[in-house]
């Protein structure tokens, strides 16, 4: 393992894998997920030191698709998706 940082977290990941029967494991790099990479570059602004509390940042995203009235003379609106 090329970071030796890493090692504590494979082990605790292989453990999990055991309790499913089958999973499939996908690399996006970061310049693929803009958000992951904005969350690492913030990470590694931050020494935390042992035993300290830190604050929870929960991140929700909901995909949500937009409707658009486009005012049709008919009983029901014509919409766009």
């Amino acid at each position: 393992m090329k970071d030796y940082k890493l090692i504590p977290y494979r082990a605790y990941v292989q453990d999990l894998m055991s309790q499913f029967e089958s999973i499939n494991f996908e690399h996006t790099p970061r310049d693929g997920n803009q958000l992951v990479d904005a969350l690492a570059t913030l990470s590694s602004m931050f020494a935390i030191k042992e035993g300290c509390e830190i604050l929870v940042i929960k991140i929700r995203r909901h995909d949500i698709s937009s409707l658009l009235y486009t005012g049709g003379k008919g009983r029901w609106p014509s919409l766009v998706f």
